[in-house]
């Protein structure tokens, strides 16, 4: 099982010039807020706490915009740095959407068939093994404890949509 995380360097200036270069662009405010994209150093800590209390994890990828964080052994075996024009196609470049980066992980060269995804403010709290994640015929485990509200603004929606698609594919809520 890999781990898949996203993340971004919003002080990196280059990122930054092309980020307002296309916010304009962009009429959702929700989508566009700054907040979306602050960097305070997550990612070490994630890793770290998967160290700690997932260390069965196989490779972890750090799905990102030509960026690598300055703290980074990058000489680790386990990481591998995927900039977006890997996986990402190029008529599509640049992205700053989340759900559209989120759309090409599976295009990681290499990527297990299982694999988990997070953010870079996903931590693990607690030891966690892979039956957490992988029912032992191979199939994830999707947890939601409540029923979204697709009235209330586009995550819930992308949710409510997600779980509606799985209620009738699998006939499972």
């Amino acid at each position: 099982i890999d781990m898949v995380y996203t993340w971004v360097d919003n002080k990196d200036p280059k990122w930054l010039e092309k980020k307002l270069a296309y916010s304009s662009e962009c009429k959702d405010n929700d989508a566009n807020n700054n907040c979306r994209y602050i960097n305070n150093d997550e990612l070490k800590y994630s890793l770290r706490s998967l160290e700690k209390y997932a260390n069965w994890i196989n490779k972890i990828y750090i799905v990102t915009d030509n960026q690598v964080p300055e703290w980074l052994n990058t000489e680790n075996e386990r990481i591998k740095i995927i900039d977006h024009t890997d996986i990402i196609p190029k008529n599509c470049l640049p992205v700053f959407n989340s759900n559209a980066i989120e759309h090409c992980i599976s295009n990681i060269p290499e990527l297990s068939e299982y694999y988990l995804y997070g953010n870079d403010d996903t931590f693990f709290a607690n030891n966690v093994s892979p039956s957490f994640f992988y029912h032992k015929d191979g199939y994830p485990y999707c947890r939601f404890s409540y029923k979204f509200d697709k009235d209330f603004d586009f995550y819930n929606r992308m949710c409510a949509n997600t779980d509606d698609l799985i209620e009738k594919k699998f006939g499972k809520s």
